[in-house]
C-alpha cells in the first residue's frame, strides 16, 4: 500500500471494460502528475415505489434495468431505493426502462455527471489537498488535509485565421497566428517574417500548428484557458490539424462533451475555462452587468482598458501587405486578456 499527499486537479471518467471508473488527476508534493482510480464507485440513482416492493420484484426489476444491485434507502418519505449500475450508458437505460412497470412513483439525482456526484458524495473540491491511501493505482482511502493555494500552472490561447468569406471556415480558412501564454512566457507562432518580439516564424501552417501543439505539451498545463475555445478556437485547430495531417499526443486527449445545448472541450488532465461561457453563466445569475461579449467589450466595461480591436478585413489586409506586427500584438492581446 502506498499513501500520499495530493493536490487535486480534476475528476474525471473512463469506461474500462465496461465499467465507468472515476480517475483522479492529481499533482504531488513534487509537482509531478499521477492518476489514481476508484475501482468501487458506481454510477446510481433513486427511486421511489409506490409501495413497498418484495424481493422477487427487485430481482425482476435488476434484471430488466440492468442495474448490479439496488438497495433500500432511508428518505424521509415513500419507499426509497439506491439503484447502481456498471456505467453511465445502462444509468440512463435504466432510468427510462424503470418507471414503465408502473411501480415507480418517481426517481431522483439521474441527471447529475457521473464526477460531479463523485465529488458530492466524497465532499471533494477542485485544487485542494488530500492524504490518498492506494494500491497499484487503485483508490483506498481519501481524507482531505488542506486548502492551502497551491500555484497552479496556467497557460492560455488564441488563434487569428485568414477568412476568405465573412465567417472563418476551417475547411478553406488558414489559421495565420497562434498566440500561447503561460507563467512568463508569451509566444506567437506564425508563418510570416516579423521583428515582433514575441513571434515565431513557422515553415508553413501544419509546422506552426506542431510547433504550438508541442508547446503546449511541454508546459504540462493545470488549466488552459480561451475566449470560446469551446466554440472555435479548439473545434478549428482540431479540424484544420486534421486536414494537415498533424498528429500530437495533446490532440488525442481533447473531446467534446455535450453540456447543456452545446459541445464543451474536455482534455484529459487538464482543466479548460472557457471565459467567454463562464461570463455568460456569471450574466445570467447576475454577477455581471456585461451588454456586448467580444472580448474588447468586456475588458472595457470589467477592467476599464482599451485593447486593439481588428476586424476580420483588418486582419486580411494586413496579413496580405506583410506589415503583420499590428495583427501579432492584436493576438497578443486576445491571450494576455483572457
Amino acid at each position: 500500500m502506498q499513501e500520499g499527499i495530493y493536490f487535486l486537479v480534476n475528476i474525471d471518467k473512463k469506461t474500462v471494460n465496461n465499467e465507468s471508473k472515476i480517475i483522479l488527476q492529481l499533482r504531488d508534493e513534487k509537482g509531478g502528475k499521477i492518476e489514481l482510480v476508484d475501482q468501487k464507485f458506481r454510477p446510481y440513482f433513486f427511486a421511489v415505489f409506490k409501495e413497498e416492493p418484495n424481493e422477487e420484484i427487485l430481482k425482476e426489476i435488476r434484471k430488466d434495468i440492468n442495474a448490479v444491485e439496488i438497495t433500500k434507502t432511508d428518505f424521509e418519505e415513500g419507499y426509497a431505493y439506491k439503484i447502481y449500475f456498471m456505467n453511465t450508458s445502462d444509468l440512463t437505460f435504466g432510468r427510462r426502462e424503470i418507471t414503465k412497470n408502473g411501480l415507480v412513483k418517481e426517481i431522483r439525482e439521474y441527471d447529475i455527471p457521473f464526477s460531479r456526484r463523485y465529488a458530492i458524495d466524497k465532499n471533494m473540491e477542485l485544487f485542494c489537498w488530500y492524504r490518498i491511501k492506494s494500491e497499484n493505482n487503485s483508490i483506498i482511502e481519501i481524507e482531505k488535509v488542506g486548502e492551502e493555494y497551491k500555484k497552479l500552472k496556467i497557460g492560455c490561447f488564441d488563434i487569428e485565421t485568414f477568412s476568405i468569406g465573412k465567417f472563418s471556415d476551417a475547411s478553406k480558412d488558414e489559421i495565420i497566428s497562434i498566440g500561447f501564454a503561460f507563467g512568463d512566457e508569451k509566444i506567437i507562432f506564425t508563418t510570416k517574417d516579423s521583428e515582433f518580439k514575441y513571434a515565431v516564424k513557422c515553415r508553413d501552417e501544419k509546422e506552426m500548428l506542431e510547433k504550438f501543439l508541442e508547446a503546449v505539451e511541454k508546459a504540462d498545463l493545470d488549466v488552459i484557458a480561451t475566449y470560446n475555445g469551446d466554440g472555435f478556437d479548439f473545434p478549428y485547430v482540431i479540424e484544420r490539424a486534421k486536414m494537415l495531417g498533424v498528429k500530437t499526443k495533446f490532440l488525442e486527449r481533447i473531446k467534446f462533451r455535450r453540456v447543456g445545448e452545446e459541445n464543451a472541450a474536455h482534455i484529459e488532465g487538464v482543466q479548460h475555462l472557457d471565459v467567454f461561457r463562464m461570463l455568460l453563466m456569471l450574466r445570467k445569475l447576475g454577477v455581471v452587468n456585461i451588454v456586448k461579449f467580444d472580448l474588447e467589450s468586456v475588458v472595457g466595461t470589467l477592467l476599464g482598458k482599451e485593447k486593439i480591436k481588428l476586424h476580420s478585413e483588418k486582419i486580411n489586409e494586413v496579413w496580405k501587405n506583410g506589415n503583420i506586427a499590428e495583427l501579432l500584438q492584436y493576438n497578443l492581446e486576445d491571450v494576455i486578456y483572457t
